[in-house]
């Protein structure tokens, strides 16, 4: 593209329209025709000295090239390595979906947590309703186990008293009462803590009456 330069001199222009100089206090319009102003427009012609020359400076003084010969060039090396501390995914929304994906696990874990929780209150509930319904059955076995030594004690202690004296009957005696005594401690102790909600404990005692009675022929049939 070559640029254009419209020069106007006032004195050359005043001589082309032909008009006289206007005093300062009288107010004139000039006009400019199409054909004058193309009379006016010149061509730019870049001068030679605009060009970059090598070697020589504005003025055309020499100085010292850029390309100075024996300076050392840079070497590029076949593989550059940089350090990254930004993480590049959050600009293609890596960042983003990692970050959904992990919402998700955790929801995920959340639930199979909730689950497990709810499994395991379940299967204690579970526990805890065997537990119970095992001690109540035991205890009525030990109820019942109970009133059958209080039945053999009291057939030794007739026995005692029909034979006074006898060492066997009298022997008898003595071992049925201290069974019978066991026997009715355990199931005191069965009943409180099946009351106070240790069922295992209350099985524990259960069974140590039903014992204490069968060692004295007191048998009753037991649910475990």
């Amino acid at each position: 593209m070559r640029n254009r330069i419209l020069a106007l001199a006032a004195v050359p222009l005043i001589g082309l329209l032909g008009a006289p100089m206007a005093s300062a206090q009288q107010a004139e319009t000039i006009k400019v025709s199409k054909r004058i102003c193309q009379r006016l427009i010149v061509e730019h012609k870049a001068r030679a000295d605009v060009a970059y020359k090598a070697g020589v400076d504005v003025r055309g003084r020499k100085v010292q090239a850029a390309d100075m010969q024996g300076s050392s060039p840079i070497k590029v090396p076949d593989v550059i390595e940089f350090n990254v501390t930004q993480d590049l995914g959050a600009f293609t929304g890596r960042a983003k979906k990692q970050s959904e994906a992990a919402q998700a696990a955790a929801n995920a874990a959340a639930a199979a947590q909730e689950a497990a929780n709810t499994a395991v209150t379940t299967a204690t509930t579970a526990t805890t309703l065997a537990s119970q319904a095992q001690a109540a059955v035991l205890i009525e076995d030990a109820v019942a186990a109970v009133a059958a030594a209080t039945k053999i004690r009291d057939a030794a202690q007739t026995q005692a008293n029909t034979f006074p004296g006898n060492p066997t009957i009298a022997t008898t005696l003595t071992t049925a009462q201290t069974a019978l005594t066991a026997a009715q401690t355990a199931l005191t102790a069965a009943q409180t803590a099946q009351t106070a909600g240790s069922f295992s404990t209350a099985v524990t005692q259960a069974n140590t009456a039903i014992t204490s009675a069968a060692s004295i022929g007191a048998t009753v049939t037991t649910a475990n």
